[in-house]
């Protein structure tokens, strides 16, 4: 059996080629987020990606949206595609495969954007995922849009001087106010352009005190899902996942385990077992029929981060 997996991110594409022993092939494209590139960028990008395996006829395919993804979307990119009875779920969803294995738990999707899915039997629970206009809190879209807020309050005198304005006009080569606007708006990406300067934050945090109350901001509000979950189904093993956690372990990890103990809940926060990818695959696999423990042992061995 080959199946084929899908991460379709806001920042990256990942595909897998998934076989019964394992990992046969992975390959990579550009940002496949609907919501933030458009559905024809998105289609392109997952193509080129698919097409990159250098894969047969696979016999199955399963695909890991970032953002909401409804049957309509569902049915737009099949049909972009050319993937009839390919499987399509949320990026949170094979987040939390790639974290428990089709076991119970909640998982958090810290990339661009943050949303958190809670299992327990047959229950579940999702919370934010709300997109960049209403939420995205942990995201590197919402460090990103905080630390420019800061810039530009400064600039324009309505904060006193900090540590991070003069990093973020030079980050972004902008001499003043207008220059960092135009930076951003006229971007084709300005979502992406603003996310990109998560990093920065966590690379200032040992010598600016700004961006270390900014990671336990975000922090805080990780902690605030997290516990929404558990308060509604219960204690659970809790993990997270996606490129901004993934990148700052070391940083975050700490940073929500104190969070989630001051709202009164203990616990250890978990990394993910497998690539979303290959939990996507994971599911496709399933959704046929076919996710042996076998396969699922075979991806565990071969498809670690």
């Amino acid at each position: 059996m080959l199946i084929i997996g899908v991460d379709a991110g806001g920042t990256k594409t990942e595909a897998v080629l998934l076989g019964d022993g394992g990992v046969v092939s992975f390959a990579h494209a550009g940002p496949s987020n609907p919501a933030s590139v458009g559905l024809e960028a998105a289609c392109n990008n997952i193509r080129e990606a698919v097409e990159g395996l250098g894969a047969g006829r696979p016999d199955a395919v399963g695909l890991g949206v970032a953002g909401l993804v409804d049957e309509r979307l569902a049915d737009s990119l099949g049909r972009c595609l050319g993937l009839g009875g390919a499987v399509f779920v949320e990026d949170v969803e094979a987040a939390h495969v790639s974290a428990f294995l089709f076991g119970d738990g909640v998982v958090g999707v810290l990339g661009t954007g943050s949303s958190f899915l809670g299992v327990k039997g047959s229950a579940k629970v999702r919370v934010g995922g709300w997109g960049h206009l209403l939420g995205d809190e942990g995201g590197a879209y919402y460090l990103g849009r905080e630390a420019l807020r800061r810039a530009l309050r400064e600039a324009e005198g309505l904060d006193g001087p900090g540590c991070l304005a003069e990093d973020v006009f030079k980050h972004y080569g902008a001499r003043g106010t207008k220059e960092l606007l135009y930076a951003i708006y006229s971007s084709d990406n300005p979502r992406g352009r603003i996310a990109e300067y998560a990093p920065r934050v966590f690379a200032l945090a040992g010598r600016c005190e700004e961006a270390r109350e900014l990671l336990r901001r975000a922090a805080a509000h990780v902690a605030e899902y997290i516990a929404a979950v558990l308060r509604a189904l219960g204690p659970l093993p809790v993990a997270l996942t996606g490129s901004v956690y993934l990148n700052n372990e070391g940083t975050l990890k700490p940073l929500v385990e104190d969070a989630l103990g001051s709202l009164g809940y203990r616990v250890d926060v978990r990394g993910p077992a497998i690539r979303q990818s290959c939990a996507a695959a994971l599911i496709a696999a399933r959704s046929r029929g076919a996710s042996d423990r076998r396969l699922v042992e075979a991806a565990v061995a071969t498809c670690r981060l």
